[in-house]
């Protein structure tokens, strides 16, 4: 998953979310037993990747040979890939905390 996401990202993809999650910087994606927990919440297979960016290069991405497609095929994993001229990725409704950066003003100094 985090290797999709990877490829995703390197492709220029500028939203991704999995199973309705959306993917920002500080997302978990971690095996927690016979789940994956996304952004702290449990999934189960399937999984569903969505990814905002220009279709025909996320999926050469995807396709490239030896890629994250080929990986997953080999490995007896079904993958499909559809583009479609619309979709909708919500925005992360979580909340994000900040322990060492802070906002500053213009013209501030720290």
């Amino acid at each position: 998953m985090l290797e999709l996401v990877n490829e995703l990202n390197a492709a220029g993809a500028e939203a991704i979310s999995i199973n309705g999650q959306r993917v920002i910087s500080t997302t978990e994606i971690r095996q927690a037993g016979l789940h994956i927990n996304i952004n702290t919440v449990k999934f189960a297979p399937p999984f569903t990747f969505k990814a905002i960016g220009d279709p025909k290069t996320l999926e050469a991405a995807l396709r490239m040979r030896d890629g994250i497609v080929q990986m997953l095929a080999d490995k007896g994993i079904a993958i499909s890939i559809t583009q479609e001229q619309s979709i909708v990725i919500k925005k992360y409704d979580g909340v994000i905390e900040k322990k060492f950066s802070k906002v500053v003003k213009e013209g501030e100094t720290h």
